[in-house]
């Protein structure tokens, strides 16, 4: 017998995106319940390394831009059909890698399934 667990989450459960500087650690949380201004992304607020700003001189700010409020647009008309629709005719997840939960612990640690 195979086991799997798979993980989603909907996009009614994001609250921020979060964004972390690679080189100085800084972290950026920006509240999707108001407007994102990506121009503020170009570089991290900390150390101002390049974040959205590319080394030619172009920028990808305008994708990230689109991205944020095409998401926060699906999720408004999904928490719209949802009130017209309350027994809903779908939903709507993101299923998430599951590498991303990979807990790893040094190999002197036992987890309570081994003991």
């Amino acid at each position: 017998m195979t086991l799997q667990t798979k993980r989603f989450i909907e996009l009614s459960d994001f609250m921020a995106m979060r964004f972390e500087c690679k080189r100085c650690r800084a972290v950026l949380s920006l509240s999707l319940a108001t407007d994102i201004d990506a121009k503020k992304l170009r570089v991290c607020p900390n150390c101002t390394e390049p974040w959205t700003q590319l080394p030619e001189g172009s920028s990808i700010e305008g994708t990230v831009k689109e991205f944020l409020e095409a998401m926060k647009r699906l999720r408004n008309n999904l928490k719209t059909r949802a009130e017209m629709y309350p027994d809903g005719l779908f939903s709507f997840a993101i299923e998430l890698d599951e590498k991303a939960f990979v807990i790893t612990r040094p190999a002197s640690e036992k987890s309570e399934l081994e003991l």
